[in-house]
């Protein structure tokens, strides 16, 4: 099964909660308050270890969506504007809302579990209209991405396996299984284009590795490593107008790196020196990657790549212990969340590129 970083029911990592990191909370938060880097929180968000609020996503307008936990250590969504007002929304009948992405016209996808039920899909229109859906015969339902037309990536689980569906603005589904996927389904959509081309991942049945996939609006596939015979996997996560793909490889078990690939269909690989892995999550239509990258400490960084390849590291001004952009917006600002000494998350907003290190 694959797991998506926004699954969050259970801690990220396993770290030491004390009384006194808890004295560190009020401060930590106002630290990390500068022209270029703000940071907020869901009114309802929780101020214990692992709750707080996770910025998943940022359009074109500044708009960002994405989700919180609160003092029972349940999710809810939340959608920001600009000038920093925070609505917060959970579907009625639903627990466990997260909130994952949003288009130019403040369109919400994200999903929930339905009470004493499976996990459904949720579309969110800017009148705060609720829409719940999900492929036929789904037991759990995850939508990845939605783009300006309406279309929802994702991906479905079902007595077959996984699969992969696009679901257009009418309520038509699309079921996407990679023809060379395992007769166990095992195809994820990980992302769409404002074109509707998808990119994504499954299990290879003649291989038995994941590999990646882009698939066209006529149902094309082109499958793909990172690297031809030397990838332990190959995970996309995002996909641009161009048709560009940026995305994660596993170099071993235990270390990842980037790559990108353009719309010809060469790829870069990259990673950040003197880290320990290297993970990919955002890109905007100029091919402006950003994710995370850890170092032997365990520390987490933010890192913008522009697409000449220079690479940017940052992080939320000290003290915190994680960095980590989710999202890019054609203005280049950044969305994401970062973790004070209490282990507390909170989102975050950048407004432009740091200064190279």
């Amino acid at each position: 099964m694959k797991f998506a970083h926004y699954k969050v029911s259970s801690p990220f990592f396993s770290k030491p909660f004390t009384l006194a990191a808890s004295m560190l909370f009020f401060a930590a938060t106002l630290s990390a308050q500068t022209p270029s880097f703000i940071s907020f929180d869901a009114p309802g968000a929780g101020t214990a270890a692992y709750q707080g609020t996770i910025a998943e996503a940022i359009n074109q307008h500044g708009v960002i969506t994405g989700f919180y936990i609160d003092s029972s250590n349940l999710n809810h969504g939340f959608l920001r504007q600009p000038n920093g007002h925070i609505t917060e929304f959970t579907p009625p009948n639903m627990v466990d809302v997260l909130s994952y992405a949003l288009n130019n016209s403040n369109q919400v996808v994200g999903s929930g579990k339905l009470n004493n039920g499976p996990f459904v899909g949720f579309l969110r229109n800017p009148n705060g209209r609720l829409t719940i859906f999900s492929p036929p015969g789904s037991t759990y339902t995850g939508p990845t991405g939605i783009n300006d037309s309406g279309e929802v990536s994702g991906f479905y689980e079902n007595a077959n396996g996984w699969h992969g569906f696009i679901r257009d603005a009418s309520g038509n589904f699309t079921i996407i299984d990679d023809p060379d996927a395992s007769d166990v389904g095992s195809t994820y959509v990980d992302a769409i284009n404002a074109s509707g081309e998808v990119t994504g991942s499954y299990n290879d049945k003649n291989t038995g590795t994941t590999r990646a996939f882009v698939r066209d609006r006529l149902g094309n596939f082109t499958n793909f490593d990172a690297v031809p015979g030397g990838s332990f996997g190959t995970n996309p996560t995002a996909i641009n107008l161009s048709g560009e793909v940026a995305g994660v490889y596993g170099v071993s078990d235990t270390i990842t790196q980037g790559f990108f690939r353009d719309a010809s269909g060469t790829i870069t690989i990259f990673d950040i020196p003197n880290s320990v892995f290297t993970n990919t999550f955002g890109m905007n239509d100029s091919g402006v990657i950003v994710g995370y990258w850890q170092n032997s400490h365990l520390h987490d960084f933010g890192f913008r790549r522009d697409a000449s390849g220079n690479v940017t590291s940052f992080s939320a001004p000290k003290p915190n212990y994680e960095t980590t952009p989710f999202s890019i917006n054609n203005n280049g600002k950044l969305a994401g969340r970062w973790e004070d000494l209490n282990y507390v998350w909170h989102g975050f907003v950048k407004l432009r590129a740091a200064r190279k290190k």
